[in-house]
């Protein structure tokens, strides 16, 4: 048995390749890793519409909310969990905030969709351990010892092989994927953050492997067990986050490190997801919170709608402004 992608993961260069953020997203960064784009072909509507609303890109381990996000011309938000349900009813801005789940849950049925089109099987056979490194981002290098990280790759049992190495596209950029290669490891990647098509081709990875393995918490931990691989981890990876941009870091976050440590006791070793588990990836990813086509549709009519009246009112204002002065 061989395994079949649906999204091309194994042309790097084609996939990884450095490119604009081209999206009809007025608040772009909603269309990182195609979350816009996964939302919006679940509900059946045009890629070309834009959302009237912010979706946080990533999972987050703190209570923060990124800046851009809170730039947003927007009052309207979505949320993946009730934790950042709350963390965003907190602001004077978002006046509406709907909890809806993580985008990988969205794209898992647009691929299996696909796969049910092609005739090809859902539940395929699992094997072997999908392993991501720890990875850069735009702006921030993520350095460790790549080589004793291999060698202990080199030592997992069979159980677990084949190994197969899942590139971020800012390291492939990097070449960190050169001395995976060297020794032998299979290396692909779920693609560019600007991407589309990541979303599905991080779910189309993941639905073919039993386990997955990692050396720093990231939404890698919550999106691989939704897939349905048993995750595992060695957070004690001494790992450094060079930053040249001087770009704030919440590596020392509090509440990260009590979310890492928690990680670091659950999934030290691979197993079926206990109660525990299924209670911190819900806690983190809000995965009760995902919607059927018809809800998420109006959701974001609702949020388009509040949007235009908002306009409206504004308008208004500065109509009778003009008039009385």
């Amino acid at each position: 048995m061989t395994y079949q992608y649906l999204y091309n993961q194994e042309n790097l260069e084609s996939i990884c390749k450095d490119r604009p953020l081209i999206t009809s997203e007025r608040h772009e960064v909603n269309d990182f890793y195609g979350q816009a784009y996964v939302l919006k072909r679940y509900c059946g509507l045009s890629e070309y519409k834009s959302l009237k609303l912010v979706y946080e890109h990533s999972l987050k381990l703190h209570s923060e909310i990124w800046e851009e996000d809170l730039k947003a011309p927007f009052n309207t938000a979505f949320t993946s969990s009730r934790s950042r349900y709350k963390c965003f009813k907190k602001t004077n801005k978002f006046k509406f905030v709907f909890p809806i789940g993580p985008p990988l849950l969205y794209a898992k049925d647009i691929v299996e969709q696909r796969l049910k089109k092609k005739d090809l099987d859902i539940s395929c056979e699992r094997r072997g351990t999908i392993v991501f490194p720890s990875h850069s981002t735009h702006h921030i290098s993520a350095e460790f010892d790549t080589l004793s990280f291999i060698n202990s790759l080199l030592k997992f049992s069979e159980e677990f092989k084949p190994i197969t190495i899942c590139i971020y596209w800012k390291d492939y950029l990097q070449g960190k994927h050169l001395l995976y290669e060297q020794y032998g490891f299979k290396v692909i990647s779920a693609g560019h953050i600007f991407d589309k098509y990541f979303l599905l081709r991080f779910y189309d990875i993941c639905r073919q492997f039993k386990y997955s393995y990692a050396n720093n918490i990231g939404s890698d931990l919550f999106y691989s067990s939704l897939c349905g691989c048993q995750y595992f981890c060695d957070y004690n990876i001494k790992i450094e986050h060079k930053n040249p941009n001087k770009f704030e870091l919440h590596f020392d976050n509090s509440e990260l490190l009590k979310n890492k440590n928690i990680a670091q006791k659950l999934f030290k070793f691979p197993s079926e997801l206990t109660s525990e588990k299924v209670d911190f990836i819900e806690t983190i990813a809000g995965t009760g919170y995902k919607r059927d086509k018809k809800t998420l549709l109006f959701l974001i009519l609702s949020a388009e709608f509040i949007w235009k009246m908002r306009g409206i009112k504004a308008r208004g204002k500065k109509y009778l402004y003009n008039l009385l002065k």
